[in-house]
């Protein structure tokens, strides 16, 4: 067993596994937060993300399919998703900015289009 299967194993063991739709949310090592392994065998941490390799999440989502094989019991996928905080301050900013903009954009071509009606020509120079 090498070192990332051990890690795997105590994993396991150790932290949380969740059977979500698509695969496997699999607890950090060393912090809360949870990668997802797909049935595909790809996993969402960096590990894997940047060596391509079987990471200890993977190696994890094995020993636990084991772990239950052994307890006679059958693995059932649950549609649950993953989610985030959302940061709501920086959400409610950046839809205001989407309005503005959409304002600013309709009012330029209601511009455009009655600078046209009226015949009133624009004339652009660039003093570089």
């Amino acid at each position: 067993m090498d070192f990332g299967q051990a890690k795997g194993k105590l994993i396991a063991k150790t932290r949380q596994i969740k059977v979500v739709e698509g695969g496997f949310a699999v607890q950090s090592q060393t912090a809360k937060r949870f990668y997802f392994v797909d049935f595909d065998n790809k996993c969402t941490c960096p590990d894997f993300e940047t060596r391509n390799v079987q990471c200890k999440h993977i190696h994890a989502v094995y020993f636990y399919k084991e772990i239950i094989k052994r307890k006679g019991k059958s693995i059932h996928i649950e549609k649950t998703r993953i989610t985030y905080k959302q940061d709501w301050s920086s959400y409610n900013e950046a839809q205001e900015n989407e309005l503005l903009c959409k304002l600013i954009a309709h009012n330029v071509i209601v511009l455009i289009h009655e600078m046209h009606e009226l015949g009133v020509g624009v004339q652009y120079s660039l003093n570089c």
